[in-house]
């Protein structure tokens, strides 16, 4: 298995995989990502995060999931 098959498989295996929402998902080493409606993932960082969603209590939410023993959390996007 391969990096880009980790990638596809680690998307795969996260919650709340809706189709057609955008979602930002954390993981246990706090790296955060959005997630596109047709399922591309980015790297994003949670000061940019705050900046383009204008709204610091998605890091308290996703980092609420990974506190609580979860490998990854997700929150969708209400846009």
């Amino acid at each position: 298995m391969n990096a880009a098959d980790d990638d596809k498989q680690e998307a795969s295996e996260a919650p709340s995989q809706a189709e057609g929402v955008r979602k930002l998902q954390m993981d246990k080493k706090l790296n955060t990502w959005l997630i596109e409606a047709n399922g591309t993932k980015k790297a994003i960082s949670c000061r940019e995060i705050c900046e383009t969603f204008n709204d610091g209590s998605i890091i308290t939410r996703l980092r609420a999931g990974i506190d609580s023993g979860a490998d990854f959390s997700t929150v969708e996007l209400n846009e």
